[in-house]
């Protein structure tokens, strides 16, 4: 079971950091200032979710041992 944490700890985190990128090139990318702070605001705040479930996963994991 430490394995199946471990592994969807990761790939959460994998997810999170990629849309943080996405969301942080996405308010570079887009023309209207409407848009850019849509991903400025809904992306970075998912990914941010996503880092701190792996985290937590991470975390329950390391405390187990």
């Amino acid at each position: 079971m430490d394995q199946v944490y471990d592994f969807v700890g990761g790939i959460s985190m994998i997810i999170g950091a990629l849309l943080v990128l996405l969301a942080g090139i996405g308010a570079i990318r887009f023309d209207d200032t409407y848009a850019r702070m849509h991903a400025a605001a809904k992306g970075p705040a998912l990914g941010i979710l996503m880092i701190g479930v792996g985290v937590g996963l991470a975390y329950y994991l390391a405390s187990e041992m």
